[in-house]
């Protein structure tokens, strides 16, 4: 944000110990239900909202370690990479997944943008060695009159090339009506 001329900074909640949502449990290649903590981050650039992110991280990797809430302890404010290494997990890969979305009410009121703006929403999965899934967090921000929230520049390519790659990856090598892109 620097580089930008903005002061960025984050605020965060944390709930340990709740059952897993079937979005958060199937990322995370776990049963629904089962135990994961969850943070709520809202990221500020110049103290206004800019982005939104969930994250969950199961307790079965993280529970009785000194990083079970992640913004606090000895490793608040670490990255997941070095927070994972200081309970001897290694990780190795992270997926990330772009797609276009509209905003929720919720989303709307926390980004103090307009109910159903276009949002670029951003799923991404961190794997440790043995491609057990760590943390996935889910993080919409928004993209008034096409533009990215830091750096003012179009984000219609990246969503075209994510709805291109998609595409590939389904085995479509064209558009067909009534595809939404990345879903």
């Amino acid at each position: 944000m620097a580089e930008l001329g903005r002061t960025g900074s984050w605020k965060a909640h944390s709930e340990a110990r709740i059952t897993a949502p079937d979005d958060i449990a199937r990322r995370l290649g776990i049963e629904p239900g089962d135990l994961c903590v969850r943070t709520s981050y809202e990221f500020l650039a110049d103290g206004q909202p800019g982005q939104l992110s969930i994250s969950g991280e199961p307790m079965a990797i993280t529970s009785e370690t000194p990083i079970v809430l992640s913004e606090i302890g000895p490793f608040a404010g670490k990255g997941v990479v070095e927070r994972m290494r200081s309970i001897g997990l290694d990780i190795t890969n992270a997926i990330e997944v772009p797609r276009p979305a509209r905003t929720s009410r919720r989303q709307a009121n926390l980004l103090r943008i307009s109910l159903g703006d276009l949002i670029i929403v951003i799923e991404r999965t961190y794997y440790d060695g043995d491609g057990r899934a760590a943390r996935r967090p889910t993080s919409p921000s928004p993209t008034p009159a096409g533009k990215s929230p830091t750096t003012g520049r179009g984000c219609a390519g990246r969503m075209r090339r994510c709805r291109r790659r998609e595409r590939r990856r389904l085995g479509r090598s064209r558009h067909r009506r009534g595809d939404r892109g990345c879903r």
